[in-house]
């Protein structure tokens, strides 16, 4: 085996290790969602944060359950937009696949959100408890399915001005 041979080896070693460590990353994070929504539940009346937690479970109750996949992807948008501001702009060049995979997945998860959000809304029609609940029902839930999709292309249209605004493409190896 050559000595460029052994270095495309050890590289694309280090990109499964680096697409490895992404994934266990993302995973935490949603980890952490779930955990921290549990805790905001319990704690709601007796934190001093309790503004922030009420905050938090409105947006879960607006968007639904795909609220913390996006709250994650919002997270991730963050650290990449801070990590384009203040890192090294040699650094930059390798956040672009990062935007692309937020501009990618914010709308599908959105979508998946307005899907789920009306087929809740007409699943929970029951015309024996009256017509005016049943609008009432309907409209709860079409609300939650459009918040859910604004909240997707948002994202989406934000990850999307980084990526222009910095001149980056979605082909370098993250």
């Amino acid at each position: 085996m050559s000595a460029s041979d052994r270095s495309l080896s050890a590289r694309a070693a280090r990109a499964d290790l680096s697409r490895l460590g992404d994934l266990l990353a993302w995973v935490g994070v949603l980890g952490i969602g779930f955990l921290a929504y549990t805790l905001v539940r319990l704690w709601l009346g007796t934190s001093p944060l309790g503004l922030a937690a009420r905050w938090l479970l409105i947006a879960w109750d607006k968007t639904g359950p795909t609220f913390l996949p996006l709250a994650a992807l919002s997270l991730h948008l963050v650290l990449v937009a801070a990590r384009l501001l203040v890192g090294p702009a040699s650094r930059a060049k390798t956040l672009g696949p990062h935007l692309v995979l937020i501009e990618t997945t914010s709308p599908a998860l959105g979508f998946l959100g307005t899907l789920i959000g009306l087929a809740s809304a007409m699943g929970g029609i029951d015309l024996a408890k009256g017509l005016e609940t049943a609008v009432v029902t309907l409209t709860a839930g079409t609300g939650q399915a459009i918040y859910s999709s604004i909240y997707g292309v948002v994202q989406a249209l934000a990850a999307y001005a980084l990526r222009f605004a910095f001149h980056l493409d979605g082909e370098s190896a993250p």
